[in-house]
C-alpha cells in the first residue's frame, strides 16, 4: 500500500524559507513576503514553480517514489547581501520526522556555497554534509518540504562539516 501512495500524485509541496540577520523571511503561497524586519533579506526561488506550496517536480522525488531522479528543483539566491561571500543551504521534510518530538533530519545540507554559485544553489557547489536525498513519501499525508539559505558569516571549518548538527550549532554561535 505505501508504494502505492507514492506512485500516484506529488506529495510534497516546496516552501522556500531564507534567513538572513537572525530573522526569517517566508515566501508566501502568492508569492510574496513576509517580514518583521526592514532589512535586506536574501530572495530563494524556484524554476518552474512560479509560487510556494506548489507540489515539486517529479525529478525531485527519490527513484522509489513517483519513478523520481532523486535531483533536486532548480533553485537561485537572489538578492543576497554583498557583504557575504557564502551561503548555506537546506532542505527538510517536516512531516518526515521520526517521532513528533524530534527534529527532522535533512534531506540536503550544503555549507560554503560560494556567492558567485547563488544563481545555481541546485549544483551544490559548496561542501555536501548530506547530499539531496528526494522524498519518499510512505504515508497518505501531504509533506512539507522547506528549502532554506542561510547567509554564513565567514566559512564553515572543515572539521565542522562532517555533521549537520555541529554545522547548525556552528552557525548558532558565529551567525
Amino acid at each position: 500500500a505505501a508504494a502505492k501512495v507514492c506512485q500516484s500524485v506529488p506529495k510534497c509541496s516546496l516552501l522556500l524559507r531564507v534567513l538572513s540577520m537572525g530573522l526569517w523571511r517566508v515566501l508566501d503561497e502568492g508569492g510574496t513576503t513576509t517580514s518583521s524586519a526592514t532589512s535586506s533579506f536574501v530572495q530563494l526561488t524556484s524554476t518552474p514553480l512560479k509560487r510556494a506550496g506548489e507540489a515539486l517536480p517529479r525529478h525531485a522525488y527519490s527513484q522509489s517514489c513517483l519513478a523520481g531522479q532523486n535531483t533536486p528543483p532548480v533553485l537561485e539566491a537572489k538578492l543576497v547581501n554583498p557583504g557575504k561571500k557564502w551561503l548555506l543551504l537546506t532542505a527538510v521534510d517536516e512531516d518526515g520526522r521520526p517521532a513528533s518530538n524530534m527534529e527532522a533530519p535533512p534531506i540536503w545540507f550544503v555549507a560554503n556555497i560560494p556567492i558567485s554559485s547563488a544563481s545555481q544553489l541546485h549544483r551544490a557547489h559548496g561542501d555536501v554534509v548530506v547530499p539531496y536525498q528526494g522524498p519518499n513519501i510512505q504515508d497518505d499525508y501531504i509533506h512539507r518540504i522547506f528549502f532554506r539559505v542561510f547567509e554564513q558569516p565567514q566559512k564553515v571549518p572543515p572539521h565542522m562539516l562532517n555533521d549537520w548538527r555541529r554545522v547548525m550549532d556552528w552557525m548558532k554561535q558565529n551567525g
